[in-house]
């Protein structure tokens, strides 16, 4: 019998739903997504390691609880990084068929009307789209991270029909706002806007509520602010991003009508946590301490590893919540509940997570990076196989075909758009029309390439059979990792540089961790990027190996999963598996030819004129030509409705765009893009990795990452228009046009259309 770690009045009602018989018709579909989680941060996966310590700082129930009671997927491969392991997951494709980068939101690329943004092309079907067309009402709440460009790149645009969060790698939990020390990135809009985006029935545009664009809630150690209210606001704060994500789900699970069986609900609940900025209410700090000293462990000695663990017991709560809303609505019992995460966890300082016992983390094609933790469970999931392992190969691209398949439309001969049945294989119509568009136009491949099919396979019976759905069927991990299972075994070729190729310990990371990246050992994080340009934290190529923790693989390395899971054992220079290696080399080179690149473009920097148009807040701002085509694969006529949002900048409209229109005149880029450069390595080194994280036995704030960069560029503290002149009249070489009159709007390289009546 399930434990969910709901009040003791719901423990009744868990019981009857794990012990009914599913109802009639289709199921409920929750899909809940995890950022950046490790593998040992799971309690599941902790617990198996038998380490004290690990154990008592890992604190997941709930999750333990559904999985106990559920189906573990042990083979589940994502891609290494965000964006494109959620590309896949919302197109139906590997990574190397939708998006292989983290390209920014805003990019654009005019000669490629497809294709030519960041994230899914807006000819690519959807997920909900899908659910949809089975008569699904779709709802969203959370990261969003496949596209911003158009409307047809946003949730509504991509089959949701609601949708509250945001649209960027990350933001602040807090504020919403875009911040460096969250994604590691300052853009061409210099990271001004608000990232928190919300529409229903009757508004879509920019979070209209002040409330929840505020930190007036923060609760912090050693102060009042936000910390009167105690109970549930302490644990659950108004304000914080959590919070808010928790109480739209639930809503969303409180308002669907079950009156209609034919009209099941679809819930995405994609999380920020556990993606930086590390940050938790004071209430999860202190009841992980309280736990872990009642479990007989030490306090944790380091900040990011306390605030990580932090989080993870708070996400873990909230699943909880979510399970104990579907039980309360009579929902659970008819429900499929998937759980998964983008990637693993990253090991760089300060990212705070742990993979243990497995090889790396995000950013490598390490088990640390690919394996994510995931599991089914739910009322669907048939007692005879509750408590189990499923050891079939899974890709982060199969959800979607396997949805399809949980939703009977691989029982629909008769279905025809936006996805139809060819011999038993699912096509998406939408991306085959948009093909046959280009090749009616004559469209150069390389400038405008087309399509590829659906990668993702039905999993579903498969998991019921205990069968491999995928067994013959490789996984393209990357263009440089590919696993596949043979006869001879479940092998795993990588190649080339890979960044992060260590083992770490069951207790990471710890004091000697930062001790290491602070005498430059490691681990770093490998790039940045300001300005639309990236950076290294050095110009030694050597130097930058032994920060990021890289090992090269050359050729390739291989590997027996079955029996080496944690990647310990190169059998590549093994003559017995000479036939192997040069087979799994041969079947990498294939699907490499096979890549999809498109040409995203660059950041034009109308797209902040749109930004601060529709009230500081990142959203759509292209509209798509309107032609028959456009509307078929996603046009939206008057996308932006129900007012604009209250302005949530402490600087004025006028202001930021006045800033934003100095620093992307050429020769300013140019000077700034150049002294960051000069810069970079040396804060990198001499200031960032010194001051990164804490080693204490209690938090103490780490400052932002522009509060020591501002100073190391000797910026101005409270920088305006005037001084962003004046600074960059005595920093950038004479004989550029400074002055605040030289500094108007750029022209439009692009010629973008702006999203003003979309």
């Amino acid at each position: 019998m399930v434990k969910v770690a709901v009040p003791l009045v719901a423990w009744a009602a868990v019981a009857s739903a794990f012990s009914a018989v599913p109802q009639a018709g289709k199921p409920h579909i929750v899909l809940i997504l995890a950022d950046d989680y490790g593998h040992a941060n799971l309690g599941y996966n902790a617990r198996k390691t038998g380490n004290k310590q690990l154990i008592a700082e890992t604190n997941t129930p709930n999750l333990d609880a559904l999985i106990d009671d559920g189906v573990y997927l042990s083979q589940h491969y994502s891609y290494a990084v965000c964006a494109p392991s959620r590309s896949s997951l919302q197109s139906g494709r590997f990574g190397s068929h939708v998006n292989m980068f983290n390209t920014a939101p805003e990019a654009v690329n005019s000669a490629d009307p497809i294709s030519g943004y960041a994230g899914i092309p807006v000819a690519m079907t959807g997920m909900a789209e899908v659910l949809k067309s089975a008569g699904y009402r779709t709802h969203g709440v959370g990261k969003w991270d496949i596209g911003m460009a158009t409307p047809a790149h946003s949730p509504f645009g991509k089959g949701y029909e609601t949708f509250i969060g945001y649209y960027q790698h990350a933001n602040d939990y807090w504020n919403k706002r875009g911040s460096f020390l969250a994604t590691g990135e300052v853009d061409m809009c210099l990271s001004l806007m608000l990232d928190f985006f919300s529409y229903n029935e009757t508004y879509r545009g920019g979070n209209p509520n002040p409330g929840q664009v505020t930190d007036s809630c923060k609760c912090q150690e050693g102060t009042e602010t936000g910390c009167q209210n105690g109970g549930d606001e302490n644990t659950y704060p108004s304000c914080f991003e959590e919070t808010i994500f928790m109480n739209a789900a639930m809503d969303r699970i409180r308002a669907h009508d079950t009156s209609q069986p034919q009209h099941p609900l679809f819930l995405f609940h994609s999380f920020h946590f556990l993606h930086t900025p590390l940050e938790a209410p004071i209430a999860a700090i202190r009841e992980l301490n309280q736990t872990i000293r009642d479990k007989g462990g030490d306090p944790i000695n380091l900040e990011s590893r306390l605030m990580y663990n932090s989080m993870v017991l708070l996400m873990d709560k909230i699943v909880g919540r979510l399970v104990q809303t579907l039980v309360g609505k009579g929902m659970f019992e008819n429900t499929l509940l998937a759980f998964l995460s983008d990637n693993g966890g990253p090991i760089y300082l300060p990212a705070g997570a742990n993979n243990y016992p497995l090889k790396g983390g995000k950013w490598s094609d390490w088990q640390g990076g690919v394996l994510a933790n995931a599991f089914i469970s739910g009322g669907v999931v048939p007692a005879s196989i509750r408590g189990t392992v499923h050891a079939g190969i899974f890709s982060i691209a199969d959800w979607y075909t396997t949805f399809a398949e949980v939703a009977g439309l691989y029982d629909n001969d008769e279905m025809k758009y936006p996805v139809s049945l060819d011999d038993g294989v699912l096509v998406d119509q939408k991306a085959k029309a948009a093909n046959d568009w280009m090749d009616a136009n004559r469209l150069d491949e390389t400038t405008n390439p087309r399509l590829p099919p659906l990668d993702g396979v039905p999993q579903w019976a498969a998991i019921l059979a205990g069968r491999d759905a995928r067994d013959g069927n490789p996984i393209h991990i990357s263009p440089q990792a590919l696993v596949w299972k043979q006869d001879a075994g479940l092998l795993k070729l990588v190649t080339g540089k890979q960044y992060f190729g260590r083992h770490v310990g069951p207790v990471f990371p710890n004091c000697s961790t930062l001790q290491s990246g602070q005498n430059l050992q490691g681990p770093a994080r490998q790039t940045v990027k300001f300005l639309d340009i990236q950076y290294e934290p050095s110009t030694n190529e050597e130097q930058i190996d032994t920060l990021t923790w890289t090992e090269d693989c050359g050729g390739g390395c291989l590997y027996d999963l079955a029996s080496d899971p944690t990647e310990s054992n190169d059998l590549a220079s093994d003559p017995a598996f000479a036939v192997e290696l040069e087979r799994m080399q041969a079947k990498l080179a294939a699907l490499n030819a096979t890549l999809f690149l498109p040409n995203r473009g660059d950041q034009p920097s109308t797209a902040c004129d749109s930004f601060i148009n529709h009230g500081g807040f990142y959203g759509p701002f292209m509209a798509l030509e309107q032609t028959s085509e456009t509307y078929q694969w996603g046009y939206v006529p008057d996308f932006y409705k129900g007012g604009s949002p209250p302005w949530p900048l402490d600087r004025t409209p006028d202001e930021v765009r006045t800033m934003i229109s100095i620093v992307n005149k050429p020769k300013v880029l140019n000077c700034l893009r150049g002294l960051i450069g000069d810069v970079w390595p040396s804060f990198f080194n001499e200031v960032l990795m010194q001051t990164v994280d804490t080693c204490s036995l209690y938090p103490n704030p780490t400052p932002d990452v522009e509060e020591v960069l501002i100073p190391a560029l000797d910026l101005p503290v409270d920088i305006n228009a005037s001084s962003l002149v004046q600074w960059l009249d005595a920093t950038c070489e004479e004989g550029y046009e400074l002055g605040l009159e030289a500094y108007g709007t750029e022209p439009n390289p692009d010629n973008v259309v702006p999203c003003e009546g979309c």
